[in-house]
């Protein structure tokens, strides 16, 4: 099995932001658009409640506790207006809770019922892909795209987007308050921004980095456990555990380092915004105390602003990460849509064609196949439906079948021997069109299986594997893999058939 993909599209880059690649996401949101209104809408509602609570304080602070009006208010009317503010205070804590709590479950919900539908989508076109495109994929890779990849796409959903439009506004109603309070000390704290900028640029390319190393090492994690699990058999027969541990360790470790790395910047960009935001208060009391002091701005507003501060470096700190949850996002959905653009090429035609009295005659007409390669077949005469290509060159060595040619007459028992790799399987693959042919015709009842349902056709022929395969379950759905119109009985006679019902019966459950 060729495992090529698995190498080379985990380290896709993935930019923070593609607008083909969020349009197409976009649509799984569609159909629940109504609850993405509504969660944007809680999500304002809830910032402009947040928003509210240190100006309260300043009110407070400025009329109640430590009035500057003059003459003051009474004593009593002063306890009036602080229980007024001590409501109202809590009531911004219990309402931002509330809407948060809101906004944050429905884009849950919203976000697990559309990935609910791409996993479905996903699902459903990795059923209709060809043999051949399982041949040179590993299984561990599509794993990684249907489970890590996905769910990554969940965190753009329910905290990426919409929480991006939050962190925004927070900012931008942050300071706006701090320059209609007081333009100079605001500026105090606009100056830190520059620093804040480059430390964010910084660690954002480095993250990236980081983070597209640890899925490429996931990647290749993946891969090597799907292969040597289905494998164990091999390796133990061999006494190759050793080696494989060894193999394992190796890429579990670099698995390991990658991650560290991410810790690393992590642990240093966000201790950092934080002590940068402790300088800044700092800076903000001496200047605005001295301010306060001389009498150019009243306490209250000195608070406020300590407040906003303090709240000011949190959505500065989410929007990095929001950045880092975009960057996986589109480098997901780059590698998911990748896969769902594959095409099925081998599929049911428009119009096929059936066979109204089934007989079983079998012919292969100067067939030639070969597993390498893009498939091309030529235009004939009897398929004018066919683009012609450049025919394949018969003195290609990886053909595995060359210019076959037999018949199979309804009733006639033929049994094809040959050394291993003559093609045996193939043929057998071939007839029910798991692969398409390059060149030559293969024809049921005189009608070319590329014209027929393939549905129809597959249920036309019976295969016994030389490879037992039994997925979990019962053995009775094992025996008609979900298909309703087996009935019990049949499902006994087939069991008899190959001498299992015995066993069977004497199971506790039986079928």
């Amino acid at each position: 099995m060729s495992h090529g993909m698995s190498t080379i599209d985990v380290e896709d880059i993935g930019k923070a932001f593609d607008r083909r690649l969020l349009g197409r996401l976009l649509v799984y949101l569609k159909p629940y658009r109504t609850w993405v209104v509504i969660s944007i809408v809680l999500m304002f509602v809830g910032s402009l409640i947040q928003l509210a609570g240190p100006t309260i304080a300043q009110i407070a602070i400025d009329r109640f506790i430590d009035p500057q009006s003059t003459p003051a208010p009474e004593i009593a009317e002063r306890l009036r207006g602080m229980n007024l503010m001590a409501l109202l205070l809590l009531g911004t804590v219990i309402g931002g809770f509330l809407f948060q709590y809101l906004q944050l479950y429905l884009m849950n919900l919203t976000g697990q019922k559309a990935m609910y539908d791409l996993r479905t989508d996903f699902y459903s076109h990795l059923l209709r892909l060809p043999l051949s495109y399982y041949d040179r994929s590993s299984v561990g890779w599509i794993l990684t795209r249907l489970t890590n990849d996905i769910e990554a796409l969940n965190n753009l959903f329910t905290s990426g987007v919409v929480a991006i439009f939050g962190d925004l506004f927070m900012l931008a109603g942050i300071i706006g308050f701090m320059f209609y309070q007081d333009a100079r000390l605001a500026t105090i704290v606009m100056i830190i921004l520059p620093i804040l900028l480059i430390g964010t640029l910084w660690f954002r390319s480095r993250a990236r980095e980081a983070y597209r190393d640890v899925r490429s090492k996931l990647g290749r994690l993946n891969s090597f456990l799907q292969e040597n699990l289905m494998g164990i058999r091999v390796i133990q027969i061999f006494t190759r555990e050793k080696s494989s541990y060894e193999r394992f360790r190796k890429i579990n470790e670099q698995h390991r380092n990658a991650h560290l790395k991410t810790i690393f910047y992590y642990a240093l960009f966000f201790p950092g915004v934080g002590f940068i935001g402790a300088l800044v208060l700092a800076a903000l009391i001496w200047f605005g105390g001295g301010r306060v002091i001389d009498g150019a701005m009243t306490f209250g507003v000195l608070y406020a602003f300590i407040l906003y501060v303090q709240r000011f470096y949190r959505p500065v700190r989410d929007l990095a990460e929001k950045y880092n949850i975009m960057q996986s996002a589109m480098a997901a959905s780059e590698r998911i849509f990748k896969l769902m653009d594959e095409p099925a090429t081998i599929v049911s035609p428009e119009e096929p064609r059936y066979i109204e009295a089934f007989q079983g005659r079998i012919e292969f007409r100067n067939v030639w196949f070969r597993y390498e390669g893009e498939i091309t077949r030529e235009r004939t005469i009897d398929d004018p439906g066919i683009e012609p290509v450049v025919e394949p060159s018969e003195q290609n060595s990886d053909w595995v079948l060359k210019d076959v040619s037999f018949t199979v007459e309804p009733g006639q028992t033929v049994a094809i021997v040959g050394a291993t790799g003559a093609g045996k399987t193939t043929i057998t693959s071939l007839l029910s069109r798991f692969y398409d042919i390059q060149k030559g015709r293969i024809l049921i009842d005189g009608v070319d299986i590329r014209e027929m349902d393939l549905e129809r056709l597959r249920d036309m022929v019976g295969v016994v594997q030389q490879d037992v395969f039994l997925f979990s379950g019962t053995i009775g759905e094992n025996i008609n893999l979900g298909k309703e119109t087996i009935t019990e009985e049949e499902m006994e006679l087939a069991a008899r058939h190959v001498n299992a019902d015995p066993f069977i019966q004497r199971l506790t459950g039986g079928y």
